[in-house]
């Protein structure tokens, strides 16, 4: 199944044939200039250098829409210890913020566990979707950092430090718990999902 929005690649205005050639999704890449400054290596003509101009524009336009659909790569790929990853791991933290059952659904192994402070509770997948399908407390932010990625063939263990601010249960006052969390991911059929977390609870006060 495709990645890529419909319509793309679009087309770049100027190529000889239409359309811009297959390049790796990395922000900023393009291909190497050959002899005279020109990337297809070889000497051009006044009319070639205007086509070439305006390709060129074309790829330095996509460039940017292209690296973020990095972290949708991840997604679909084996699980690598990289930043797409680390981004992908991200947004599973804004997921749990926002209650979006939709992404997790998608983004959860089926064997998921979670494992929380001392062990006080351990929710599977079904659990956890459906206790945000209930969820009531207003989160005003769920961030990560510090995050480390171990990895042994297409397994990768995330380690790191969330921070989950939110309102009191009478609403009156906001708090931050700060998190040491464990995530491990694996690859099934050939995409990555999260499988399992840990989280250990390192700090709870008033929000500054």
């Amino acid at each position: 199944m495709s990645i890529l929005p419909p319509g793309w690649p679009p087309r770049a205005t100027g190529h000889p044939s239409g359309r811009a050639p297959a390049r790796r999704c990395l922000p900023g890449s393009a291909p190497s200039p050959g002899p005279s400054g020109n990337t297809s290596g070889s000497t051009s003509s006044a009319p070639d250098a205007r086509r070439q101009a305006g390709y060129t524009a074309a790829m330095i336009r996509t460039a940017f829409p292209m690296s973020c659909l990095l972290a949708l790569a991840a997604h679909a790929a084996p699980c690598r210890p990289d930043a797409a990853l680390i981004e992908q791991d991200r947004r599973y933290e804004d997921a749990l913020r926002r209650a979006d059952v939709a992404y997790l659904e998608n983004w959860l192994a089926d064997d998921y566990v979670w494992v929380h402070n001392l062990a006080v509770q351990t929710e599977n997948r079904a659990q956890l979707l459906g206790r945000l399908a209930r969820q009531r407390v207003s989160m005003t932010s769920r961030t990560t950092g510090d995050v480390q990625a171990h990895a042994s063939g297409d397994t990768v263990v995330l380690r790191g430090l969330s921070s989950v601010q939110q309102f009191n249960p009478d609403g009156s006052a906001s708090r931050v718990n700060r998190y040491r969390f464990l995530r491990t991911y694996v690859t099934v059929a050939g995409e990555c999902r999260l499988l399992a977390v840990q989280t250990m609870k390192v700090f709870s006060g008033p929000a500054e």
